[in-house]
């Protein structure tokens, strides 16, 4: 069975998609948009994330 689900890097672009999820997931300390973006390059980033093949939400 295929995957509902593709893997791809995040880009700038996420960000107000990836701060909802990140509210959900961790509501009393969210991420600041300042740190999403220099965590999408070096050697700790952040750049892979699941998006669902139908609606195309970022899922996790």
């Amino acid at each position: 069975m295929e995957p509902d689900f593709y893997l791809r890097d995040l880009t700038a672009d996420d960000w107000s998609k990836f701060k909802e999820m990140d509210e959900l997931i961790f509501p009393e300390e969210q991420m600041m948009e300042s740190s999403f973006i220099s965590g999408l390059s070096g050697l700790k980033s952040l750049s892979v994330i699941a998006v669902d093949k139908e609606s195309k939400d970022l899922i996790g």
